[in-house]
């Protein structure tokens, strides 16, 4: 048997990142691929890396990540590489960095446009176009704004990850995607959504929900919902703020709370969404709150036994996911949890998902 990692192990593991991909790169690449983007950057502006050798690692490892699961939508490879030699010489010329993210990798959701190549947003009907438009004038040449903002502080983009239809489904036949449900959908009666569709005859992907074409909700209704929301909103805040009258006076920093009912979901069976339902997520949305989900720990066969004995709370999604679940298949997959504050508070879940992080790290919970 070879003692060089193969390729097709990728279908015996459970965790694809960390050790497995690892197994494909130097010692040199792993050091870069290690380091966090603060560290990164800082190694790189004393000189220890240079931008070439951190990109060269990033783009080989994301190179073995899509050959294992078919990621990325743009292979940005070569761009990445003539960027961060730019970089390289620059460096080398002025003895300072180009900003503060000289040289940091960053990778793109296939959302934002970047000048040359396409943004597809998972529409077929894209491809070549301006999110749908031939117009010479805008086709590979429009930056979104974020895009040139990184580039001027310095990054290097290399890649732009795969998405399915509208970034509304929470599963394709190739990668996870984040779902974020807009009202927008809901009060075209999904005509934007088909009006992409119909750019190439693509069907609508099976597992989404709630994006069947259907009569445009009314204005009177839709200014209902958005009152709705809110009141919601306003009730919400007058129960957060009341959790100072627990006895010390203070109000709640965040909660913790769950993601979704399961670990890394089995393929196919994302059944608390595939049924319209995202209760997890779904509050926090309308709520607009902030909210930074984090790992906590893996399932284990021999502790997360099935519960034969449990009713289900209902015959839908509840029963749904609890026939899903299985020890051996899910053994090792990983389970998050959220963090949530309340709004325009970021940077504070994200200080305390730190912590959160630390404490379970040192506690030895991986």
């Amino acid at each position: 048997m070879s003692r060089f990692p193969r390729i097709e192990d990728a279908k015996k593991q459970r965790q694809l990142s960390g050790r497995f991909i690892e197994k494909f790169l130097s010692g040199e690449e792993l050091g870069n691929i290690r380091n966090d983007s603060v560290s990164l950057v800082e190694k790189i502006k004393s000189g220890r890396y240079t931008a070439l050798q951190v990109a060269r690692a990033y783009c080989k490892t994301t190179a073995i990540a899509h050959q294992i699961n078919s990621c990325l939508h743009e292979i940005l490879f070569d761009q990445a590489l003539e960027r961060a030699r730019e970089l390289d010489e620059y460096f080398s010329k002025h003895k300072a960095t180009k900003g503060p993210l000289h040289g940091l990798p960053v990778s793109l959701k296939d959302q934002f446009h970047v000048k040359g190549v396409d943004t597809t947003m998972g529409y077929v009907g894209w491809i070549g176009t301006y999110e749908g438009s031939k117009d010479p004038s805008k086709v590979h040449k429009v930056e979104s704004q974020v895009v040139g903002e990184l580039l001027s502080l310095g990054a290097v983009i290399y890649c732009k990850t795969s998405l399915p239809q509208t970034l509304l489904a929470k599963e394709t036949a190739l990668w996870e995607s984040e779902r974020t449900l807009l009202a927008f959908l809901r009060a075209d009666g999904a005509y934007d959504v088909h009006k992409q569709l119909n750019l190439s005859g693509e069907p609508l992907i099976p597992i989404k929900s709630g994006s069947q074409l259907e009569d445009p909700m009314g204005l009177l209704r839709y200014q209902e919902l958005a009152i709705q929301g809110r009141d919601y909103c306003a009730a919400y805040s007058d129960y957060w703020n009341a959790t100072a009258g627990g006895g010390d006076g203070q109000i709640v920093d965040a909660v913790i709370m769950p993601v979704a009912p399961h670990a890394a979901v089995i393929p196919g069976k994302y059944y608390y969404t595939g049924h319209g339902w995202t209760g997890y997520t779904e509050a926090i949305n309308l709520l607009d709150y902030s909210a930074a989900a984090i790992p906590v720990t893996k399932a284990d066969k021999n502790i997360d036994l099935f519960d034969s004995e449990y009713k289900p709370l209902n015959d839908d999604l509840d029963r749904l996911n609890w026939e899903a679940y299985d020890a051996d298949i899910y053994d090792g997959a990983p389970v998050g949890l959220q963090i949530v504050a309340r709004k325009h508070e970021e940077e504070k879940v994200w200080a305390i998902a730190k912590i959160v992080t630390a404490t379970l790290k040192a506690a030895g919970v991986n």
